[in-house]
């Protein structure tokens, strides 16, 4: 499990390992997820021009955060 991942999903670190262990789609959208991070900051980080790749990777980022949210929350409610 990146560092990334369980610093953004602290709380629900048990039910996202199960899930990533369990689903490779889930996975799948987890590296993703790490990757969009690491460009967004890469990006973010460079010249005025380059900034909008960071707004992008920022977009793709929060789209996936939002996936991996849904499915964590879908996973607890199975749980219960």
């Amino acid at each position: 499990m990146d560092d990334i991942l369980k610093t953004q999903f602290e709380a629900d670190l048990f039910i996202l390992r199960r899930l990533a262990n369990s689903d490779a789609k889930f996975a799948s959208i987890c590296v993703d997820y790490r990757d969009a991070v690491a460009a967004r900051r890469h990006w973010t980080e460079q010249s005025a021009l380059d900034r909008e790749k960071g707004l992008q990777y920022a977009a793709i980022e929060a789209e996936l955060r939002a996936e991996i949210e849904m499915e964590i929350r879908r996973e607890k409610a199975r749980l219960r």
